[in-house]
């Protein structure tokens, strides 16, 4: 069964407001997501931002890191969701420097509309992808991650992996478009999905809104070996890329999950790579017996 928490976060943001704190509520989230969200932006709804509010409110990250910027429209909510809880920092990333939705725009030209400024630090790094995040997890951590980039498979597998090492305290994972597949004529998003099926049920959540298309996976606490089959199992399903994966991306993630992982997992990476490492629609390698 899904576990679903909205009564008890509710009960968070009143506990909130009594303490005297002031949270960005419903009405104004939905007022600056309307006048800013524009077409093809692939932003989060109404409902799933306040949702990642609750989740802030309820572990008070004083670090999160997103993976994939985009507009930057959840980057700015999430600053300002971190800095009334009394946090210090968002870092956000992106594979590039151009909004995909709007190439004549740069990657999180929307942050500043919804946090103009304050206590909390908002860095954009361009050209950084996952493995970036785990070579530098010991100088580096963060409590919450969210995660929203490249959604075929096994990219968030593999950002995961990359992330995980990262997170300290109540690490908190957050991923977006599990039913992402469903609206695409070939699925080629269907990597969340791939990643959500291979954790326990007690280990998954999905945000009660929106038909649960963002989720949590609980990794705190979750032992190394059992983050290794997950993974495996995850990492054996055919690959859906429209693009392969680039040498010099692939040595990336090699020594991502070499630093943080067993030569075991390294080597089905390796094994996996050579069977399905190539575009959606073209033969896979077959394994030798």
């Amino acid at each position: 069964m899904v576990r679903r928490t909205g009564d008890r976060r509710a009960q968070l943001r009143a506990d909130d407001d009594e303490e005297g704190r002031a949270p960005v509520h419903l009405d104004e989230i939905r007022n600056l997501h309307e006048r800013l969200l524009g077409r093809n932006y692939g932003s989060l709804t109404v409902e799933e931002v306040a949702w990642l509010q609750e989740l802030v409110v309820e572990h008070q990250p004083r670090r999160v890191l997103e993976l994939g910027t985009a507009s930057g429209l959840t980057t700015g909510f999430l600053a300002r969701f971190v800095a009334e809880q009394g946090g210090s920092r968002v870092v956000t990333v992106d594979h590039d420097d151009t909004f995909f939705g709007d190439p004549s725009k740069p990657n999180g030209f929307l942050v500043d509309q919804v946090y103009p400024g304050g206590p909390v630090v908002v860095e954009r790094r361009t050209f950084t992808t996952s493995p970036s995040v785990a070579m530098r997890s010991v100088e580096e951590t963060y409590e919450m991650a969210f995660i929203d980039a490249n959604h075929q498979h096994p990219w968030p597998t593999i950002d995961a992996l990359c992330v995980i090492p990262a997170l300290v305290g109540p690490r908190v994972l957050l991923m977006d478009d599990l039913r992402l597949y469903f609206r695409q004529a070939k699925g080629r998003g269907i990597g969340p999905k791939h990643l959500f099926d291979q954790f326990p049920e007690a280990r998954r959540e999905q945000a009660p809104v929106s038909g649960g298309n963002v989720f949590r996976l609980r990794v705190d606490g979750l032992p190394a070996a059992e983050l290794e089959r997950i993974a495996a199992d995850c990492l054996a399903i055919p690959w859906t890329l429209t693009n392969v994966i680039a040498p010099e991306r692939l040595d990336a993630v090699r020594s991502a999950l070499s630093r943080h992982y067993s030569a075991g997992l390294v080597a089905h990476f390796d094994e996996c790579t050579a069977r399905y490492n190539a575009p959606t629609g073209r033969a896979y390698a077959t394994r030798r017996p």
